[in-house]
C-alpha cells in the first residue's frame, strides 16, 4: 500500500491485536501488589513494574508517537530519557500502571488517525498527553 490512510479494516485488525497483547500484559499482572511489582526476579534487577514501564515508554511511546506521528517535542526528549526499565521508588506502582494505560491511548489516537508522516496537523497541535511529561 502507497500513500493514503490504512484500510479501516486494517486499522482495526491492528488495534485488536494489540489491544490483545495489552490485556495480556495487564492480566498476568492483576493482582500483584505494589511489593510484587517491584520484586526483583532476575539478578538484573528486572521487575514486571520495570517491564510495565518500558513497555510504556519504549514501545508505546516511542513507536507510535515518535516515530509513526513523528511528534518533535518527544524527538527532542529522546536524549534525556533514562533506563525505562529500572523504575525509582518516587513514582507508585498504580502510577507506572495509569501511564501504561494512558500511553496506550495515545498510540490507539496515532493509529486511529491513520498513522505514518504528518499524522498530526501541521499547525503544532498535538496528542494531549494528560499530564504526562512528553
Amino acid at each position: 500500500m502507497t500513500g493514503g490512510a490504512p484500510p479501516k479494516g486494517e486499522v482495526r485488525a491492528l488495534l485488536a491485536a494489540l489491544e490483545g497483547q495489552r490485556r495480556h500484559v495487564m492480566g498476568i499482572l492483576d493482582g500483584l501488589d505494589a511489593e510484587a511489582l517491584r520484586r526483583p526476579v532476575l539478578p538484573s534487577g528486572w521487575n514486571c513494574l520495570g517491564l510495565v514501564q518500558q513497555l510504556a515508554l519504549d514501545v508505546e511511546r516511542f513507536w507510535f508517537r515518535a516515530v509513526v506521528a513523528g511528534e518533535k517535542d518527544l524527538i527532542h526528549a529522546l536524549d534525556d530519557s533514562e533506563n525505562a526499565w529500572q523504575v525509582g521508588p518516587g513514582p507508585a506502582a498504580a502510577d507506572v500502571l495509569e501511564r501504561y494505560r494512558h500511553e496506550t491511548d495515545l498510540a490507539d489516537a496515532v493509529i486511529a488517525c491513520g498513522g505514518g508522516a504528518g499524522v498530526l496537523p501541521r499547525d503544532g497541535t498535538r496528542l494531549s498527553t494528560g499530564g504526562h511529561a512528553p
